[in-house]
Formats: structure tokens, sequence, C-alpha cells
């Protein structure tokens, strides 16, 4: 496409080049699962979770693209809910692990585990720049964030009522945008406790879109956002028989998440 081609990367991705810039169209959607701290959402085809915890709340999504090699890319916002600054390392807050799931037989050897650390910011700068990241972010992850806070809810009431006199009338179906509303939740700490959508589009805006993730000191309610990168060196690590477990490393915050493969649209 545009002199550069297209490529096949196993049977997950078929890649577009355009203006030095990587984008996707991925055939398998890597979708985190819930737990008693983590709960995710579909709006768009991309699949986000949010992570709570006492110290820091934190969104991610993860997606395989390729820069020249094949990497592993992580959408990560964190929030600084303490008392106390916090330390963010790109470099030091994140580990990640391609399991296979292929079943062994004695003709297929299935592709080992890799166990992968984030790449340089600075080497990654070299391929895309500050400006062209963020916009990405702004442009697929602030939409679908966006778009999930700003769906209004909508209450129906069906049926003939009585009125006085004898009289009677049919009610009707009302749409109330009470996103403002929701908007005004307070987030509990606890992990037993569910945030509503759109205070995960809040913490978005109010966040630093950094575009590539670089060492930041986070002070009490703030927050920051960007992508991190894990070079793949196998390209068959990531397919539809693949799954990814990632760890979070954050002062006082320490979260597995596992991406389950699954059909994309």
């Amino acid at each position: 496409m545009a002199g550069h081609g297209a490529r096949v990367w196993g049977a997950v991705l078929v890649l577009v080049f355009a203006a030095g810039c990587a984008s996707t169209v991925p055939l398998t959607v890597f979708q985190p699962r819930d737990s008693a701290d983590i709960r995710s959402f579909f709006r768009n085809g991309s699949a986000i979770a949010a992570i709570y915890g006492d110290s820091a709340f934190a969104l991610v999504q993860i997606e395989p693209v390729i820069m020249g090699v094949p990497y592993a890319r992580l959408w990560l916002l964190v929030e600084n809910r303490s008392s106390k600054s916090l330390l963010l390392e790109p470099l030091k807050c994140a580990t990640l692990q391609i399991v296979s799931l292929e079943t062994r037989t004695r003709t297929v050897r299935p592709a080992k585990t890799l166990n992968l650390t984030p790449a340089s910011p600075t080497a990654i700068l070299a391929m895309i720049s500050n400006a062209k990241a963020a916009a990405s972010i702004i442009g697929s992850i602030g939409a679908v964030l966006e778009a999930a806070a700003q769906h209004p809810t909508s209450a129906t009431t069906s049926g003939t009522t009585t009125g006085p006199a004898g009289t009677s009338y049919t009610t009707s179906t009302t749409t109330l945008n009470d996103a403002d509303e929701k908007r005004q939740t307070v987030l509990d700490r606890r992990a037993s406790h569910v945030a509503s959508i759109d205070s995960w589009y809040e913490s978005f805006k109010n966040s630093v879109n950094q575009g590539i993730l670089r060492r930041n000191t986070l002070f009490p309610s703030e927050s920051v956002n960007g992508f991190i990168y894990f070079e793949v060196l196998e390209p068959q690590a990531v397919s539809k028989s693949r799954q990814y477990v990632l760890t979070l490393w954050i002062p006082g915050f320490e979260k597995v998440i596992t991406f389950d493969p699954i059909e994309g649209e």
C-alpha cells in the first residue's frame, strides 16, 4: 500500500505501512480476563481493561503491531491514587509473557513461552514520533473511551394508563443522557466495587498523553498514559493460539492481567 506493500504476519495481522508509521487490522483481539479487581469492556471492536488498587488505577490495552520487526504494544494509563508521589518507570513497570496454547504432539513442536521486557523508549522514538503516537492514542483509545462514556441511558415505560374521568393515554420511551451524573460517581478504591466507565474517560482526559511512555514522577491525583513496546523475537509467537500475560509492577500496585485471544471483526 502506497509503495510499501502488505505483509501477513502469521494468521494474526494484515499490516499496512504509511508515512513511516505502522497500523494494523487485527484478525485476533486479545481480551483481558475479568476478576475481582479487573474489569474489561468492548467498544468499537477494541478491548480495554481497568485495574484497581489501593495506590493506583490503571487502564490497559495490548495488541500486536509491526515496525520493521514484530512488537507487542501495550497502552498503559496510570493514575496515582495514593497520598505520596509515585515513580513510573516504563523499563521496570511491566513484563510480558507470550504463552503457547497449542497441544503438544509428536509431529508439531509448540512455540515456547516468551518472557519479554520493554524496549527502550529512545529506540522506539527513532521509529515513531511522540506526536504520531499521541495522535494514535487520541484517535483510537480516546475515541473508544469517549464513546463509552457518552452513551446515553434509555428508560422505557410501556402500556396504557387510566387518567382522570376514565381517560387513558399510552406512555412512551424517554432517553436520559445522564453522562454528567455518572461522572460525579466517586471511585471506591476497594477492588470489590466497580466504577463506571465514564470515570475511566475522565481519567484519560485528565492524564498527560505522552505518546511513547517514559519515566515519570506522579504526584497524588496525577496520571499519565502512553505506549510501551515489547519486541517479539519469534513472529509466530503471536497468533490465535497464543495468550498474553502482563505483569504490572508499580509501587504499591502489582497486578497480573491475562489476555485471551478471540476472533476479531
